[in-house]
């Protein structure tokens, strides 16, 4: 039996030559049903995007070339067409044309030395902020080259944002401005923790990477978590600087929701920060030593 039943679709059960195995395989597959080979093209390209995000080829788009019933599904399914890199300048636009209204998932390159193209490319992905549901910004001196970036305010559909610096950087401050009401998942590497209500609100996942940072201060990280009442998750990785038995840093921080913790910290850090947090009784706690 197959996993499935359709009235188009079939299930051969005589011994067949590798040749013949092909040709069932592909009659088979052009008998699926077109919302089916959909879902099946936007679960491959997402996977080829994740996978390939460091690499500029663009083999994932050969989804659609493989046959003319193929390639006329791929084009009436948005979905396939809403991952957008913008190292692939010369297919940013088309690929915002053809994912139509489908929520995007774009990665923003900042490069040192921008093309025209370059900078083309990042507007236009940016300009569909109202309709990016994950937004991923790459670059060295990130709070350097933003301002020289049109970013809209509004982002309705923003649910993740990840900003990764490859030297220490602050986070870009247009970006502080942008208003998102159901941001869920914040992820920062080597950049400082904007400390924005609006956007740390309604949090579930947070996750700093510093290890390769100048020491923060506790204080900062728990005015942070104050911001956080809904995390679920937190992860952090870094250094901290001499503790000061101060109010600001002796303050108690409640986060009834949190049920994962996740530190790579040194023995002092771990502890303070623990006498610092009232979590549940339940909740998961990893701690690596540095």
């Amino acid at each position: 039996k197959t996993p499935f039943k359709h009235p188009n679709t079939y299930c051969a059960s005589h011994t067949v030559t590798p040749i013949q195995q092909s040709k069932t395989d592909a009659s088979f597959a052009l008998r699926l049903p077109p919302e089916i080979v959909g879902a099946i093209m936007t679960t491959l390209v997402q996977d080829l995007f994740f996978s390939d995000i460091h690499k500029t080829e663009c083999l994932w788009i050969k989804v659609g070339h493989i046959c003319r019933y193929w390639r006329q599904i791929a084009l009436e399914c948005p979905n396939v067409w809403s991952y957008i890199d913008t190292r692939r300048t010369a297919l940013v636009k088309e690929l915002v044309r053809r994912s139509n209204s489908a929520p995007l998932i774009v990665y923003v390159w900042l490069q040192a030395h921008r093309t025209v193209p370059d900078v083309l490319a990042i507007n236009q992905a940016l300009g569909e902020m109202h309709r990016i549901r994950e937004l991923s910004i790459i670059g060295d001196m990130m709070d350097f080259h933003f301002p020289c970036i049109r970013l809209p305010f509004k982002a309705p559909r923003l649910k993740t944002l990840m900003l990764t610096s490859l030297e220490r950087s602050n986070a870009p401050m247009k970006l502080l401005d942008t208003s998102t009401s159901c941001l869920r998942n914040v992820f920062l590497y080597h950049t400082t923790i904007p400390p924005e209500p609006t956007l740390l609100r309604g949090l579930q996942d947070l996750t700093i990477y510093a290890l390769n940072s100048p020491p923060s201060h506790m204080s900062k990280l728990l005015s942070i978590l104050e911001l956080c009442p809904e995390l679920v998750e937190f992860n952090y990785s870094g250094l901290f600087d001499g503790f000061r038995h101060s109010a600001a840093e002796m303050r108690v921080v409640t986060l009834p929701r949190l049920r994962n913790i996740c530190m790579a910290v040194d023995s002092n850090a771990a502890m303070f920060l623990l006498n610092c947090l009232i979590v549940q009784s339940d909740v998961a706690l990893s701690i690596s030593l540095l």
